[in-house]
């Protein structure tokens, strides 16, 4: 017998689902299976209980969950299994979705190369295989077992105790949620070493706790080094290149591709003060309008011309008052900005040339005619890049070696000034003495 719910379910007929015409519904791949659980059960007239998928009168399928239970008569005789079906279809779809998330921050979790670790107040409860690596700890037993206060040396660099430091920074963390800082960890060994630490709080299970990700930061100081030496090599380039330019137009130019070419970012490109004259490096009287706009000087690096093409062209047409875009930011403060990602910045008035070509982080600075801004050099990255205070404090040194360049013709146009003057009043004299 099957009741007017399975038979609108399934779409079939009582004729066409009698004896074991039912299981001709059941998917292909759960059949076996359902069929041993089923003839196991009725051979011992025990209860049974099986998932399996079930085709709908649509003809897809629906996860259902069967429970069968022996009948008997009032003598005892074994009469056949009472059955109900539910539909776990949502539940079931529900729980691999889960499994399937799980699965993957799993995967995520101990594929990291960075340590991370999940403790409450009670300590540690889980880590990856890296946190074991890191910490030097055989296994990850040996890491859970550690208090958290073994994990640092008593006092910070700056000298603040590491309990204290680390009981403010999780009160943050449980504050805002998540908190990034720097800090030194102690290895099971002894040694200390530099990290860079990601806190967020999360609910696990009903109960509030902490993910920590910790980054080795060791091999990022010796990058330090080498990125130091890539700088100073970089400022002796453009030490160089400004002392045998001819004019500040031709120092530019160098200077934008020996930037690029440097810190390995693709697009450098120079405005300059509207009013501002390259060859004699002054400001013309400027008109009410001009002032203060910067405007495009055509002069570019571009390691792809093609790639770059739309870009250029929207930046050729694009002028910049005080304070507008990343130009107009730097002719505004006079130093240089930083801004992590054009495409998600309201104030990157090119965000759509931008966004389609795919340049994100960007950078300028600025080059000064005494204490005015007279041009501003920009370069974009086609990555999200973080702020690098480094970088910057180097251009504030190109700045500084381009704005020398002004300084010094400025200077020789006023020797040359004063010759004239002289060569005139010589000339005068003469003339006064015939």
């Amino acid at each position: 017998y099957f009741n007017k719910f399975w038979l609108d379910f399934t779409g079939r007929t009582l004729e066409q689902e009698l004896g074991n015409g039912w299981a001709e519904g059941v998917h292909p791949d759960d059949l076996q299976r359902c069929l041993k659980i089923y003839t196991e059960a009725f051979d011992r007239r025990q209860p049974f209980k099986m998932e399996y998928r079930l085709r709908k009168a649509d003809g897809s399928y629906a996860w259902i969950s069967d429970h069968g239970i022996p009948h008997y008569s009032l003598n005892g005789e074994f009469l056949g299994y009472m059955g109900t079906c539910i539909d776990i279809s949502e539940p079931k779809l529900m729980a691999e979705t889960i499994k399937t998330q799980e699965d993957r921050y799993r995967s995520f979790f101990e594929s990291s190369n960075d340590a991370i670790m999940l403790l409450t107040e009670n300590g540690f409860f889980d880590c990856n295989m890296k946190t074991s690596e890191i910490f030097g700890c055989k296994t990850k037993s040996d890491f859970i077992a550690c208090h958290p206060a073994d994990l640092s040396p008593p006092f910070q660099p700056a000298g603040r105790d590491s309990v204290s430091a680390a009981n403010e920074q999780i009160k943050i963390a449980l504050k805002r949620g998540i908190i990034r800082f720097k800090w030194t960890h102690r290895r099971k060994n002894g040694k200390d070493f530099p990290a860079e630490v990601n806190l967020f709080a999360v609910d696990y299970r009903g109960e509030m706790a902490l993910q920590a990700i910790v980054r080795d930061l060791s091999d990022k100081k010796e990058t330090e080094q080498e990125k130091k030496s890539d700088y100073i090599q970089l400022l002796q380039n453009v030490t160089e290149t400004t002392n045998s330019a001819k004019d500040l137009e031709e120092a530019i130019q160098n200077c934008l591709g020996l930037i690029c070419r440097s810190i390995g970012w693709p697009v450098g490109h120079a405005y300059r003060y509207e009013s501002f004259d390259f060859a004699s490096c002054l400001i013309a009287a400027p008109s009410v309008d001009d002032d203060t706009r910067l405007v495009s000087t055509r002069q570019w690096h571009l390691d792809d011309p093609e790639k770059f093409k739309t870009f250029k062209e929207i930046t050729e047409k694009t002028s910049f008052d005080l304070g507008a875009g990343l130009p107009g930011r730097v002719l505004a403060s006079g130093r240089p900005e930083w801004v992590f990602d054009v495409t998600n910045n309201a104030f990157f008035p090119r965000f759509l040339g931008a966004q389609a070509l795919g340049i994100r982080s960007g950078f300028a600075f600025p080059v000064f005619q005494g204490n005015i801004v007279v041009a501003v050099l920009e370069f974009f990255s086609s990555e999200t890049v973080e702020l690098n205070d480094g970088l910057l404090e180097l251009m504030i040194k190109v700045s500084n070696k381009l704005s020398g360049i002004i300084h010094r013709k400025q200077t020789e146009s006023e020797l040359q000034r004063l010759k004239e003057v002289e060569q005139l009043l010589l000339t005068a004299a003469d003339k006064e003495n015939q």
